[in-house]
């Protein structure tokens, strides 16, 4: 299985780029095929070297700076820990940007292996879905040079929040946290597109694998839904589909090289309000995307 993954994700990355005309220079970096526990070895990694030093400069600031470096590493880490036991059983890939540069790919293989089987779909066609997902992550932040380093600053900025009080009084925070948000719905929601968008000639059981995948996704008992809810899957669930419709609605009015005027620069970056209403997005962009 291992080799299969590291197989289909080399073609995953020539699908990718034949629909979204995104292209390197450079090979893409060979996928990394890992368990539960290198999956959150990686990601407890990436956070630690994310979130502590926002949390130490946050303590220089003030006077009780050890006791809100304590209280807060240790409320983070009871957050993180929660958060990790449950994603890290479903979550079957992801492009991870903190621990390296310009990030690495990962695949859960036990939970790509799991899923497969509980949906009853074919394995080769499913592995290869997943790979377009991911690969398509990762052609984002490497074939958008400006991408990663604008997310992690924005992502910077808004861990310098004081408090929570600071995110509601503070119109700078209010924005970045709704950049963040737009630009995860548009990455997530162009991934998403994309692994459809292959076709049945590549994936000949796409339209079966959606289907149940979309069930899986809405499946859980009640006590995994709030759990769902409170850690945030269920935002990231609607991510997916707004995102989806954003990019299948500007597709459709200007082709997939007026899409790509979206990678320009950080200025062409739909808002949050304007995700739910792309023609608003054209209009404000119609000059660049006229450009190609």
């Amino acid at each position: 299985m291992v080799r299969s993954l590291r197989q289909l994700a080399e073609a995953a990355g020539e699908h990718v780029t034949a629909v979204t005309g995104l292209d390197v220079a450079l090979p893409l970096a060979p996928v990394r095929v890992v368990d539960r526990q290198d999956w959150v070895a990686v990601n407890a990694a990436g956070f630690q070297a994310v979130i502590e030093p926002a949390l130490a400069r946050h303590s220089k600031k003030s006077k009780q700076g050890t006791l809100i470096r304590t209280v807060s590493s240790a409320t983070s880490g009871m957050q993180l820990g929660a958060a990790m036991a449950l994603v890290s059983s479903r979550v079957l890939g992801q492009y991870e940007l903190f621990s390296t540069t310009p990030g690495q790919l990962l695949l859960v293989a036990p939970n790509i292996l799991s899923a497969e089987q509980k949906l009853d779909v074919d394995p080769h066609d499913f592995r290869l879905w997943v790979c377009l997902h991911e690969v398509t992550h990762q052609l984002q932040f490497t074939a958008v040079p400006w991408l990663r380093s604008y997310f992690l600053s924005e992502l910077e900025a808004l861990l310098s929040t004081r408090s929570p009080l600071e995110l509601l009084r503070s119109e700078a925070k209010r924005q970045q946290l709704s950049a963040i948000t737009a630009l995860m719905t548009l990455v997530e929601g162009h991934a998403e597109y994309v692994m459809d968008a292959v076709g049945p000639h590549i994936v000949p059981t796409v339209e079966v694998i959606r289907k149940k995948f979309d069930a899986r996704r809405r499946s859980g008992n009640p006590v995994q839904q709030v759990l769902r809810y409170l850690l945030g899957v269920e935002h990231k669930l609607r991510q997916y589909v707004e995102g989806k419709k954003f990019v299948t609605s500007v597709v459709d009015a200007v082709g997939m090289a007026g899409f790509n005027t979206v990678w320009r620069d950080a200025t062409t970056l739909p808002t949050r309000a304007e995700l739910a209403q792309p023609e608003v997005w054209l209009a404000r962009v119609r000059p660049a995307v006229a450009l190609g």
